[in-house]
């Protein structure tokens, strides 16, 4: 595989930009005010948001791994770059 740096780096900002946009508190406080309605859910339905929320928690912590993974990787063989 070629080493496209550049198609690289764009994927990189995109996946930054991704990540901003997924830290938008604003959607949040209004799920904040919605929670709080009268009668927000039945049973069931409160069982289903509450499964998505308890699966967007678990993916975001497997994302936050796997950022955490990719920049320690990417210094690791920078280092071994360094000296080889």
């Amino acid at each position: 595989m070629k080493h496209d740096i550049a198609r690289f780096e764009k994927k990189l900002r995109t996946l930054s930009s991704s990540w901003k946009e997924l830290n938008d508190d604003k959607e949040f406080s209004e799920l904040f005010k919605i929670i709080h309605f009268p009668g927000y859910t039945t049973p069931a339905e409160f069982r289903l948001v509450n499964g998505l929320a308890d699966s967007m928690q678990a993916v975001t912590q497997v994302l936050a791994n796997m950022k955490k993974d990719l920049i320690t990787s990417s210094h690791a063989i920078i280092e071994e770059k360094v000296h080889a």
